[in-house]
């Protein structure tokens, strides 16, 4: 996904795992995307998980297009 938004002149900034970790919960990273989305520190995020992920995202004031 990130060279594909790259191809196509998006700047990309990962704040996804690195490497798999079992322990690891989606939150860990999501908050963070959230967050940036919400502060203006990025103009878009992408999550790509199942209906977690969105719910999460959303309940963070300003991360969710109005």
């Amino acid at each position: 996904m990130a060279k594909r938004l790259q191809g196509m002149s998006h700047q990309v900034v990962h704040l996804g795992a690195q490497v798999l970790n079992r322990e690891d919960d989606y939150l860990d990273f999501l908050l963070p995307l959230a967050k940036a989305v919400a502060e203006g520190n990025v103009d878009r995020g992408v999550a790509i998980c199942g209906v977690g992920a969105s719910v999460g995202a959303n309940k963070i004031a300003g991360a969710r297009p109005q």
